[in-house]
């Protein structure tokens, strides 16, 4: 079966994301250019997901990972879509920056985050803010959520490199949040 996407709500680099028409929690990233033909990327999301599900708690920062699934966009994959408690997709920290400024709650639950990924070796590709949603539940940060940016080939092997990364996060303006 070939799902007909049409619930489009978001945009990376180099993928589109749709609602999923059969499931509204769930959300499918499909390339914007068929014709390259880079279903190697989402395979290579779906075996760090297999890889690493069962090391630690892989969905306290990253959505739940379903499966690769036919569409009408071409082959896309299935994730959680990250919703607030309200039924609003969570929206990224640049955007959250904007609308409440970088908040005491907001610096506590990115350092949380940062050092979940240090300490659970976990390889990103960039600390771009558009990649990490926010998460609001009971009015309160729940969570951030990286949604891209763990499977670029230009990875950084935190634990190894943690000086490096350091720096890094600070040239990018992200260490000081």
């Amino acid at each position: 079966m070939t799902l007909i996407l049409k619930n489009f709500f978001g945009k990376g680099g180099s993928n589109l994301v749709y609602v999923n028409p059969i499931d509204s929690n769930k959300c499918i990233k499909v390339l914007q250019n068929k014709k390259r033909k880079k279903i190697y990327r989402f395979k290579k999301e779906i075996k760090f997901y297999k890889k690493n599900k069962n090391k630690f708690n892989l969905y306290k920062h990253f959505p739940i990972c379903y499966n690769l699934i036919k569409t009408d966009k071409g082959i896309g994959i299935c994730y959680e879509l990250i919703k607030n408690d309200t039924g609003d997709i969570s929206i990224n920290i640049e955007n959250f920056i904007k609308l409440y400024g970088k908040t005491d709650e907001l610096i506590y639950h990115y350092k949380v985050f940062i050092n979940w990924l240090i300490k659970n070796k976990i390889y990103i590709g960039d600390g771009n803010m558009r990649n990490i949603l926010v998460q609001i539940k009971n009015n309160r940060i729940e969570r951030l959520v990286l949604i891209e940016g763990f499977n670029n080939h230009q990875y950084i092997f935190i634990n190894k490199y943690f000086q490096s990364v350091k720096s890094y996060l600070k040239r990018k303006n992200l260490y000081n949040l």
